[in-house]
């Protein structure tokens, strides 16, 4: 494939799969063993590169540009804690309440993203358990937390400065 000045057999994290007869690619065609003496149509086939963490940086480039709804875009219907920071970025907190809500592994960052989700929609007393339940995964978001503007309207709420050691 000749793709912005190069030759590559990959484009976008999608890997070339290779040559087929058919659109449903049932019928592959083998360059090698096949020979042919008049116009042919062939399919080419492509793969999304299965790597998560290919793909997650991928996305993340579009954050890190401040291309927020490309990112949310790309994500698709993805359930990570990645995707549900693309849409609080977008500020469409619903969704990424319900992307939090379904994503498999939940660790320290998703509840601190709920957190996030919670205070910007103006419910701090679920803010507040979600940050307990953050710190009480990773100690160190509580020195995090207690910097973090996302809580500004915390900072006089007594849970809060006891959970972020204020």
């Amino acid at each position: 494939v000749y793709y912005k000045g190069k030759v590559s057999d990959s484009v976008y994290y999608y890997n070339f799969a290779g040559w087929y007869y058919d659109a449903n690619f049932n019928k592959p065609f083998d360059l090698n063993n096949n020979s042919f003496t008049e116009d042919l149509y062939l399919f080419a086939k492509w793969e999304l590169v299965s790597d998560s963490s290919l793909q997650a940086n991928f996305y993340k480039d579009y954050l890190k540009q401040g291309n927020y709804a490309q990112a949310v875009k790309s994500f698709g219907n993805a359930k990570s804690n990645s995707a549900a920071l693309a849409q609080i970025l977008t500020k469409d907190y619903m969704k990424a309440a319900e992307t939090l809500a379904a994503v498999q592994k939940k660790d320290a960052m998703t509840s601190y993203l709920k957190a996030i989700v919670a205070a910007r929609t103006n419910n701090n007393n679920i803010a507040v358990d979600n940050l307990r339940d953050a710190i009480a995964k990773d100690a160190s978001l509580a020195a995090y937390a207690a910097k973090d503007l996302e809580f500004l309207k915390l900072q006089n709420d007594a849970t809060f400065k006891v959970l972020t050691n204020k």
